[in-house]
């Protein structure tokens, strides 16, 4: 299981194969929650975690409460912005697996997206709130996949010129996927860390606006469009 947002507060934990979610962390879940040896490691640094998990909460009351950078109002915002932009995909419902966990299991068929992912979502949101100016100076992102390829999909749909930094061990598919778009690719390290240190170059060389892969509040409603789909 990774962690794909570490700002809503909330932290997921696969128990069992149920995701739950709990809002709070303690110094000993962080340590386990990163150690190599544990089978579903959150790929974020130690320090990171603790840092968010200190930083987002605050006293209210004598409760703790946690603060979140988006609200409902956001995602419906950012519904509206991209509905006509994207599939709204169905839902599948698997009698197999139904049978298997004891309850109803429906698949949301976010394969179907153009690039394969629901990141097309948050991509699109963002990308759609750029003005004119920063359309212009393009956009440069890091990922080794899908928000590599969403955000090249629908830069190309708005003209938008954009560089794209992957690893140098980016699984070829995933390099063909995202070079389909047009965009430029740049291949840079051995990790993600390497290619997210030279988008960050670029940005500051060429003055490009950056597209993160989720630490974004534009992003990350886009991502929740989802949330709404699967109420209506």
């Amino acid at each position: 299981l990774f962690l794909d947002s570490m700002d809503g507060g909330a932290w997921p934990f696969l128990v069992g194969g149920v995701i739950c979610l709990v809002d709070s962390v303690n110094e000993r879940d962080l340590r386990l929650l990163t150690s190599a040896a544990y089978p579903f490691r959150l790929r974020c640094p130690l320090a990171l975690l603790r840092e968010t998990t200190r930083e987002k909460r605050v006293e209210a009351g004598g409760k703790a409460k946690v603060q979140l950078p988006i609200s409902l109002a956001d995602v419906e915002e950012a519904h509206r912005t991209i509905r006509s932009e994207i599939v709204k995909t169905d839902l599948a419902y698997s009698p197999v697996l139904s049978q298997q966990a004891g309850c109803h299991i429906y698949f949301k068929m976010e394969n179907m997206q153009m690039t394969g992912s629901y990141k097309e979502r948050g991509a699109m949101n963002r990308l759609s709130r750029l003005t004119a100016e920063e359309r212009k100076r393009g956009i440069v992102c890091s990922s080794a996949g899908n928000h590599a390829q969403a955000v090249a999909y629908h830069a190309m749909r708005l003209g938008i010129s954009a560089k794209i930094c992957m690893p140098e061990n980016t699984p070829l598919s995933k390099i063909a996927g995202t070079e389909r778009w047009g965009p430029e690719i740049i291949l840079k390290g051995r990790g993600f860390d390497e290619a997210f240190r030279e988008a960050t170059r670029i940005l500051e060389e060429e003055q490009r606006v950056f597209i993160h892969a989720f630490n974004d509040p534009l992003i990350m409603v886009g991502q929740g469009t989802v949330a709404l789909e699967l109420l209506e």
